[in-house]
């Protein structure tokens, strides 16, 4: 539930992001009609806020998680496009209609980047906490082969049996 709250949290980050984005294209192109790329952050806050939503229902929780993970790991690769482009803004080469592309692609990269660490994370803390946890229908401490129920003795493998010798 927690990885769905922090999913949840980075979901609305991004839809925020995209809609301010979409906001500043519009008043920054003479035209006022904004790219539509500009609305990608919200789109992908959008996708994590179902992904999150999904995430509360233990059934889904795992799969859902996951499919967060992945597209924070599409969200990440606005990093190296934003800084790109800053670089060309900053070198004079950048097309001046496409000045917001930048700041935008590092501001939904960064947050991509944290959320897909924290989840990884999680992940990582999940799979040792079901190692850890006993079976389904094994009592804890019991090992294969041991007595199951108190006072029965457990039965003898083959390799607790005495060999004959050659007759």
């Amino acid at each position: 539930m927690r990885t769905a709250r922090l999913t949840a949290t980075f979901g609305v980050i991004l839809v925020v992001l995209g809609m301010a984005a979409y906001g500043v294209s519009a008043l920054l192109k003479k035209d006022g009609d904004p790219h539509i790329t500009t609305a990608i952050p919200a789109v992908l806050g959008g996708l994590l806020l179902i992904c999150a939503g999904l995430g509360v229902i233990p059934k889904f929780r795992m799969h859902a998680m996951h499919v967060a993970a992945v597209l924070a790991l599409v969200g990440t690769l606005g990093l190296p496009m934003g800084i790109m482009s800053i670089a060309q803004w900053i070198g004079g080469t950048l097309d001046p209609a496409k000045r917001a592309a930048g700041p935008v692609q590092l501001l939904m990269g960064a947050p991509s980047v944290v959320l897909l660490v924290l989840l990884a994370k999680s992940f990582v803390a999940a799979r040792r906490e079901r190692k850890r946890a006993p079976a389904p229908g094994k009592a804890p401490g019991s090992t294969p082969g041991s007595a199951s129920a108190p006072g029965k003795k457990p039965s003898p493998s083959p390799a607790d049996k005495p060999t004959q010798g050659p007759a």
